[in-house]
């Protein structure tokens, strides 16, 4: 009974650590191609990243390779790895300098940082009003009647 139960959760682990792998297959999968140089650096940065940090897993599930867990944990990255090198050959990330930084980790690709809404200048009449008020006598009405005709 000791044995079949242990079998059991073997099996139940491995086809968890399946299951992750695929969900972090798919996030890979939903990294679009990077669009410049600029991209292409980032994202690049961050496989470089993802790779070192899978590298530590597998050789603490080497460590570890005495029990199930070790072994799984070491084939889920091992696979991890291999996803990540693929991606990075598909970005031609050879062609790309070497240095992981921290801002590129910070934020993986698939998700996009929400972008900082840029503050509208003035609009036109404003910036007409403005310029007639400067430069002329005329109060701020008659600025206003001059821009807006």
């Amino acid at each position: 009974m000791g044995k079949a139960a242990l079998i059991w959760g073997g099996l139940l682990l491995l086809a968890g650590c399946a299951t992750q792998q695929q969900r972090y297959a798919e996030k890979l999968d939903q990294i679009p191609a990077p669009v410049d140089n600029a991209d292409r650096q980032q994202k690049c940065a961050w496989i470089r990243g993802e790779i070192a940090q899978q590298q530590k897993v597998e050789i603490v599930g080497r460590e570890q390779s005495s029990d199930l867990t070790g072994l799984a944990t070491q084939a889920n990255a091992q696979s991890k790895i291999a996803a990540l090198e693929s991606k990075a050959n598909e970005f031609n990330c050879n062609a790309v300098g070497e240095t992981p930084t921290q801002a590129a980790r910070a934020v993986p690709p698939w998700q996009r940082p929400v972008p900082v809404a840029e503050t509208p200048g003035p609009s036109k009449i404003e910036s007409c009003i403005a310029a007639c008020k400067a430069n002329t006598p005329r109060t701020p009405e008659q600025c206003f009647d001059a821009c807006n005709h």
